[in-house]
């Protein structure tokens, strides 16, 4: 799954799995609050329900550049822990 929020896109799933993580990057790309807020609403418009985990149990999401590379996000406070993302049953949108 992937979800564009400006100029960015975001996935999960078969779309970034074997993608390799960006070699340009120097560690998780710390988004602002503002993208947190973008990008939570754009995963929860698509039927999906985000959190954070210190033990991620689901999928978890990318930055990435469609076909090319992922790289791991975080945001301020959220150190040591992964977000991630459930579909929430009956709710997804196509």
């Amino acid at each position: 799954m992937l979800v564009k929020v400006g100029d960015r896109t975001y996935g999960w799933g078969a779309e970034v799995r074997e993608l390799p993580n960006n070699a340009e990057a120097y560690g998780a790309k710390l988004l602002s609050d503002s993208d947190m807020l973008g990008l939570s609403k754009a995963i929860r418009e698509a039927g999906w329900q985000p959190a954070w985990r210190r033990q991620p149990s689901e999928r978890i999401v990318f930055l990435c550049e469609p076909g090319k590379w992922r790289q791991a996000i975080t945001a301020f406070g959220m150190d040591g822990q992964t977000y991630q993302v459930r579909e929430v049953a009956g709710e997804t949108k196509v």
